[in-house]
């Protein structure tokens, strides 16, 4: 027959059904999907095909539309293989001869719906990824005449823009207006013009949110270039805005260390530089007092000056210090619970001098024996010192001050100040934590820089401490300190006192407590390895004070470390920055020899940072001095280590 086709080369599955219901001819790519055949498919009723709900599908909706049209196509319907498996397949109909005149047969193709299904489900995972996805993927179309539109936006575009993709099928202006005026062209004239070349493009913008914020996106595009003009862009839209933010506080966190670290530089070289001279002022005036026989009168007045404005200056030098520390987080502070009474002891006993000099009486009138507080022993001193201070210099011959202690309930310690001096009215103690702000005192005879009460304030939070005042001008000021304390025998596990001067917590193998073996084993008792020829001088003078003794000062690190070695030291002081090497490098390498192992060594440095004290207490110093040195107390400990 002209025309005809034979079935079996047809791409797809093929079957003729008559009006009875019944297969008349069937191709072999209908025999292959069913896996049978055509011997047994010719002749059965098509019922004995249909599988699951397809026998209703087929008469109650197939078998109408053709009656009707002639015509019917993509009905899903679930075959039965010879096997008894399912097969499903999108069904394809053809009523001849058509209506209104009564079918004689149908003609039956019959797709597979194995691969549509797997492409329509891959379609979804991918469409259902990119509705989850973080950001916006996206599809935009530039047309030849330079316009364009988003011809897929995923549904993060409604939450990033506040728009819907039907609003940009046809035009992008709605997008476009969301962006921030300063980015909008430079964004428009990538899209809207002609690529030079497939390349990958990165764009940061600027979005005006709904909710009136402005926040930053990011956009990256891969260009495809058609032949007609026409752009099609794939891209993803992210907002990163947090990131840009997290990105921001890391480089200000950056700075901010970066200008630390060179502040916390700057002081330690301007502690030690300016601690340097002060060590010869003080240790000079204080090895004249302790010679001072043949002194009269007046030159010991005169030297006694010297000593005073030496330690004034010594103790604005350290509180310039102690502030920038503090605002550089600088102070390390250790609080352990300390018996208050030997401390408010102390605290008096440093400043009597001055008392005496002013003619002002001192008094410590209450401090129960039982009160502890947890607080940093030097730091609290050095609080009590600024406070008792004060109270002399900003009264009257013949004042008063008096220093007292009280609980405040189970877990706070007030310790208070008083004096019955000049006192303050109401505009002085609003401004009274200020620094360099002397309340007027700058135009009188007392000397300072008004930074005395602003260290107090700022060291005693760090201590979880605070202070109060409370006076009257003409009366008399009261300044209360409190801190966490309680009640506590002196029998309990408070942590014991030791002087300032000296660490808190030793390792075994360097505590003071361990000496030099006896003298008459060792040339040299004491090894000084300092290379500031001044400094040198002033041991050396001391020394002179204990004859018995024997001083060695080597100029360097690996003199020092020669020497050791040579003739082992009963004691070792090591300064902390030597011009070959640093203190505790110098420590280290005479660790190594069994012979130094014990000898005990003590840091004698003008380097007073915490971080200097603490680094030479984990490398096994005993101890830390720190220039100026206090010369009857250092006596006092070379006399406990040498005997």
């Amino acid at each position: 027959m002209a025309g005809w086709i034979n079935p079996d080369n047809l791409p797809c599955a093929w079957a003729r059904v008559g009006a009875d219901g019944r297969l008349q001819l069937v191709n072999a790519p209908l025999c292959e999907l069913l896996g049978a055949q055509a011997s047994d498919l010719v002749g059965r009723h098509i019922d004995t095909l249909l599988a699951g709900g397809g026998r209703l599908l087929y008469y109650g909706y197939f078998v109408p539309l053709l009656r009707l049209h002639g015509r019917a196509r993509e009905l899903a319907l679930a075959l039965r293989a010879q096997d008894g498996s399912a097969v499903e397949v999108l069904a394809y109909a053809h009523a001849l001869p058509p209506p209104p005149q009564a079918a004689q047969h149908i003609d039956l193709v019959l797709l597979p719906m194995s691969e549509r299904r797997r492409l329509e489900d891959e379609l979804l995972r991918i469409r259902r990824a990119a509705e989850r996805a973080p950001g916006m993927l996206f599809q935009y179309v530039r047309g030849a005449e330079g316009h364009g539109a988003f011809a897929y936006a995923s549904e993060a575009m409604r939450r990033l823009y506040g728009l819907v993709q039907a609003q940009l099928h046809e035009s992008d202006a709605a997008w476009l207006d969301r962006i921030h005026p300063e980015d909008r062209d430079r964004v428009r004239a990538v899209l809207h013009g002609l690529p030079g070349a497939e390349e990958p493009w990165r764009e940061r913008y600027r979005v005006n949110h709904g909710d009136g914020t402005v926040r930053w996106h990011a956009l990256q595009a891969m260009p495809s270039i058609g032949g007609d003009g026409q752009v099609l862009w794939h891209g993803y839209v992210d907002d990163i805005t947090e990131q840009l933010a997290m990105e921001q506080a890391a480089r200000e966190k950056e700075a901010a260390e970066s200008a630390s670290q060179a502040k916390n530089d700057f002081l330690a070289r301007a502690s030690h530089e300016l601690r340097t001279p002060l060590n010869a002022i003080l240790g000079f005036a204080q090895l004249m007092e302790l010679e001072g026989g043949s002194l009269d009168g007046e030159q010991k007045r005169q030297l006694s000056l010297i000593g005073v404005s030496g330690r004034e200056l010594l103790r604005l030098v350290d509180d310039m210090l102690d502030i920038a520390r503090i605002e550089a987080d600088r102070a390390a502070l250790q609080p352990t619970m300390l018996p208050l009474a030997p401390l408010l002891e102390n605290a008096l006993q440093s400043v009597r001098p001055l008392s005496q000099a002013h003619g002002v009486m001192l008094q410590l009138t209450d401090a129960p024996a039982a009160l502890h507080v947890r607080a940093d022993e030097r730091r609290l001193l050095q609080v009590l010192g600024h406070l008792l201070s004060n109270a002399v210099l900003y009264n009257r011959p013949g004042g008063h001050a008096w220093l007292a202690a009280r609980a405040d309930g189970d877990a706070r310690v007030l310790i208070e100040i008083s004096d019955d001096g000049v006192g303050l009215n109401e505009q002085q103690q609003a401004a009274l934590f200020q620094p360099f702000n002397r309340l007027g005192a700058e135009r009188g005879s007392i000397k300072g820089l008004g930074l005395g009460l602003t260290l107090v304030q700022r060291l005693l939070p760090l201590m979880d401490g605070s202070i109060a005042v409370a006076s009257t001008p003409g009366r008399g000021s009261v300044f209360t300190v409190g801190l966490p304390g309680r009640r506590l025998d002196w029998s309990s596990d408070a942590d014991e006192a030791v002087p300032s001067g000296l660490p808190r917590k030793l390792p075994a193998s360097a505590a003071p407590g361990v000496v030099a073996a006896p003298a008459a084993a060792h040339e040299v008792d004491v090894l000084y390895v300092e290379d500031n020829p001044v400094n040198a001088l002033l041991m050396q003078t001391l020394f002179q004070m204990r004859p018995q003794w024997t001083l060695k000062v080597a100029v360097d690190g690996g003199s020092g470390i020669d020497e050791a070695l040579r003739s082992p030291p009963r004691l070792l002081l090591v300064d902390m920055h030597l011009p070959d090497m640093m203190g505790i490098e110098v420590l280290a390498t005479l660790r190594q020899h069994e012979v130094l192992r014990a000898v005990p060594a003590i840091v004698v440095s003008a380097a007073a940072m915490s971080s200097d004290i603490e680094a030479a207490q984990a490398a096994g110093f005993a101890a830390y001095w720190t220039k100026p040195l206090d010369l009857p107390r250092m006596l006092a400990e070379l006399d406990r280590l040498l005997g």
